[in-house]
């Protein structure tokens, strides 16, 4: 590469950065920089300009590490060998001190609040440590953060840990403390063996469930990382296992394709024993079957990885995760990620990590190496993809639709559910239903479950037509639930 003129940079930047910037802009480039692990401690934190989350996110989110570094030795894991083993930290009055800094940013940035003397301002961020709980100063900087809090700080965060953060009983309760509302784990495999064969031993599965009923209680969402394509997975042995993984009390989880990734244990040995990978590496996104599998082939293995978002973002699924949320935030911040997730499976039929909402393609920018298409069929093609979007859209938002109301009304519903279950009672049981202060879709989905069981007898079948008659009540509900649904769509999308 270097002798194609390319620059190569190696390790991290904080060191050299500058000084490779402005060798490249003034022409005169070395073809190698070498970065290295160095101390950053007072390295400077990212700088978000003006308007950078304005118009293309989703979930407009802050990022910046308190530490780097992970002790373990996983075999997929490329961290290890980038960042090290020996982990290193910030000092924390820094992050404290910028954390301060972005709630007081934003609340100038806020004409609504910008005049109360009791609105101090909000931040929301992602501390990516690989480990947060191994890092050394995880206890100052929850302290400093709780105390910002106290102040009238509003502070939300989501952290990376692993089973450690439990072992100190103080951690969940002081992560909670400090705005922590959501931690992701690498839980990987609920399979021993599979964890074993990775050098992830460091995970213990009858560990987990009592660390995520204690998030639970303190109002912290789990969010678990989860690959498939281990030795010992098949397609029998997923399902069952991503189920034990939200009975034990998964919120959300994000699905990853075991991938050798270049720079990983597994690459190397996959490179040794010279195992066939594909040479293509844009589909090194953990998306994708990219070598062979002992015991799926790699349509197998596809549909495998396919099923296990399907078997786990389902409705019921999702509202006994929105259940345990203990405030209306963490309802809807969850809510908002189980829509990205499923669009993104369901409708990109990718990771949600790179996927967004809406994809916009343009014709010019299709890779060199694709094959040949013309402009004509190009456009055929993102016409099918948008009544897809369509067709996707209309799913969703009926699902959605049936997640809210079950869980903005669960306690009126467990008071008075028997009055709105079963057949309709006439016409003022209808109104009530339909008009009335809770709605919920129960009896709604039970009947239209009925209407289709029908099938072609609708029209076929002249003593059919009954049902037809029966149907207008119910449409009349549904139209009346979509406007008032939409209305709230709507509403929340303003705040």
């Amino acid at each position: 590469m270097m002798d194609r003129g390319v620059v190569i940079f190696h390790g991290e930047a904080e060191a050299v950065w500058g000084r490779a910037l402005s060798e490249i802009i003034a022409g005169a480039a070395q073809p190698l920089y070498r970065g290295g692990r160095p101390d950053f401690r007072d390295a400077p934190l990212p700088e978000y300009p003006p308007g950078y989350f304005e118009g293309n996110f989703f979930l407009p989110i802050r990022t910046f590490d308190t530490s780097r570094g992970c002790p373990f030795a996983c075999s997929f894991c490329t961290i290890i060998n980038i960042q090290g083993r020996d982990p290193r930290e910030r000092n924390p009055a820094t992050i404290i001190t910028e954390v301060r800094r972005l709630c007081e940013e934003e609340k100038r940035a806020n004409p609504a609040r910008r005049d109360d003397p009791d609105y101090k301002g909000a931040a929301d961020f992602f501390f990516t440590d690989d480990n947060f709980a191994r890092s050394h100063c995880w206890r100052p900087l929850l302290e400093g953060l709780a105390a910002l809090r106290r102040e009238g700080y509003r502070i939300t965060f989501m952290i990376e840990a692993d089973l450690a953060c439990g072992k100190d009983k103080s951690f969940i309760p002081l992560l909670a403390a400090a705005g922590g509302d959501a931690i992701f784990q690498g839980v990987e495999s609920m399979n021993p063996d599979n964890l074993a064969e990775a050098n992830k031993r460091q995970n213990k599965i009858e560990q987990f469930a009592q660390l995520w009923t204690t998030c639970h209680e303190h109002g912290i969402l789990v969010h678990a990382g989860y690959i498939i394509g281990f030795t010992h997975d098949t397609p029998d042995s997923v399902p069952r296992d991503v189920q034990q993984l939200f009975d034990l009390g998964v919120d959300e989880v994000s699905f990853f394709m075991l991938t050798p990734l270049p720079g990983s244990e597994d690459w190397i040995r996959a490179v040794v024993a010279e195992t066939p990978v594909d040479e293509d590496c844009a589909r090194y996104a953990s998306c994708h079957a990219v070598c062979d599998h002992p015991r799926m082939t790699r349509q197998e293995w596809l549909q495998t990885f396919q099923a296990a978002w399907r078997s786990f973002y389902t409705t019921a699924n999702m509202i006994t995760a929105v259940k345990r949320c203990l405030s209306a935030e963490s309802r809807a911040d969850l809510i908002k990620n189980f829509i990205w997730n499923r669009w993104s499976f369901a409708t990109e039929r990718t990771h949600p990590m790179i996927a967004g909402v809406y994809k916009v393609r343009r014709y010019r920018r299709r890779r060199p190496e694709a094959p040949a298409l013309s402009y004509p069929a190009f456009l055929m093609q993102e016409v099918w993809r948008h009544v897809r979007y369509a067709g996707r859209f209309l799913v969703e938002f009926y699902i959605f639709q049936h997640v809210v109301y079950e869980t903005e009304y669960a306690p009126a519903l467990a008071e008075c559910g028997e009055e709105l279950s079963g057949r309709l009672r006439g016409v003022r049981d209808w109104a009530r239903r339909t008009f009335g202060r809770v709605m919920t879709r129960q009896w709604l989905n039970c009947f239209w479950k009925d209407y289709g069981r029908q099938r072609w007898q609708l029209l076929l079948n002249p003593l059919k037509y009954v049902w037809h008659v029966k149907m207008i009540p119910y449409a009349v509900t549904e139209v009346v639930y979509s406007v008032r649904f939409a209305w709230r769509m709507v509403q929340a999308t303003a705040r």
